[in-house]
């Protein structure tokens, strides 16, 4: 990828150039919480060592979290951009229609972005504090529920007064949409993980699948890594609500929960989604008689089939991101193997890191 300006990972391997794993797009280690004390140095984030390091995803909520936002100048040359930080409800997919910026401050002011500064050309960055103090859930939502963070990053010339960037996004009808609008903006990151590496031997996680506005078949299922298989292997399940007008898509529910064969696999279901549509995946992970190794994942996901795609969105995605494409094992409503398989592009994800 040839790029020029203000650069946010999507995961912690991720390079101007590629080389970051697909399932981890919604994983950026440049989106720093800080919990609710200030850091003693600032300038810690932006070393090799600390470039290196993603400081986790604990949010207080109701109280006041320190926020920072970090980049890489891939420029030859010093510059000044401006970090904004919007944060959503959990959601497996990346509409920008559902970003908020409320409640954060920025030197005592209610706003939600700031300069920041790249003293010389390749150069990693940091923002000073966002103070974000994150809403208790609306009624009707669950103890799994979680927010999504968003860092853009706006890149020189600025405008002053400062422009919001949400203002001036086109409209996304369809779920293509929604990829090219990720492949256009390597100045974006997203951070929708859950730690769940004290929830014990046997969890259940839920989020949300928003729908497009025009509808189209999509496969939706998980993904895991580095999990304990075979016979110290546990067992994993997945339930999607379907529509309940008996329209598709049809419920999905994996009966009986599905052996963890292979180290690292993925399960999927193909599904005509239909217009609007909006529904929940649920996972329940059930552990054998080995634990699973710290930084362990599984992962939610929301899946283009390649062949659903326009060529010219194809094309791009392979001379782009190429990583995201995925070889899939489709299954059937109730998990069962099919026997085909797909290949598809990840347009969304919420990761479980154990």
């Amino acid at each position: 990828m040839s790029y020029s300006g203000f650069f946010v990972r999507e995961n912690i391997g991720q390079t101007v150039d590629g080389g970051q794993d697909p399932s981890q797009w919604s994983a950026s280690p440049d989106i720093i919480l800080c919990g609710i004390k200030a850091p003693p140095n600032t300038t810690d984030f932006t070393t090799p060592q600390g470039y290196a390091t993603d400081y986790g995803n604990i949010v207080y909520m109701n109280q006041v979290n320190y926020v920072y936002l970090r980049a890489l100048n891939a420029t030859t040359a010093a510059a000044t951009g401006r970090a904004w930080f919007y944060y959503a409800e959990s959601d497996l997919c990346l509409w920008p229609s559902k970003w908020m910026s409320t409640n954060i401050l920025v030197d005592g002011i209610g706003m939600n972005n700031q300069k920041i500064i790249a003293t010389g050309g390749n150069q990693v960055c940091v923002s000073g504090p966002f103070l974000w103090t994150p809403p208790y859930f609306h009624d009707g939502h669950s103890d799994d529920d979680h927010y999504c963070l968003v860092s853009w990053m706006e890149n020189p010339p600025l405008q002053d007064p400062p422009w919001t960037p949400t203002t001036n996004l086109p409209e996304l009808f369809e779920f293509e949409d929604l990829l090219n609008f990720i492949l256009d903006h390597p100045n974006m990151g997203w951070r929708n993980t859950v730690d769940i590496s004290q929830h014990g031997p046997t969890w259940q996680k839920s989020t949300a699948i928003t729908g497009a506005r025009n509808g189209a078949q999509i496969y939706v299922g998980v993904e895991w890594k580095n999990l304990p298989s075979g016979k110290g292997g546990g067992t994993i399940s997945y339930s999607i609500p379907g529509n309940a007008d008996g329209e598709n898509p049809p419920t999905i529910n994996t009966d009986p929960p599905i052996p963890i064969s292979l180290p690292t696999g993925n399960s999927t279901v193909p599904l005509d989604w239909a217009d609007g549509f909006s529904s929940t995946i649920t996972i329940s992970y059930t552990q054998g008689s080995v634990a699973p190794p710290k930084g362990a994942w599984i992962a939610a996901l929301v899946i283009l089939p390649t062949d659903q795609m326009k060529r010219e969105t194809l094309e791009r995605v392979r001379q782009l991101q190429p990583e995201r494409l995925r070889q899939l094992k489709l299954m059937d409503a109730f998990g069962h193997e099919t026997g085909i398989e797909g290949e598809g592009v990840i347009v969304g994800s919420t990761q479980y890191r154990f």
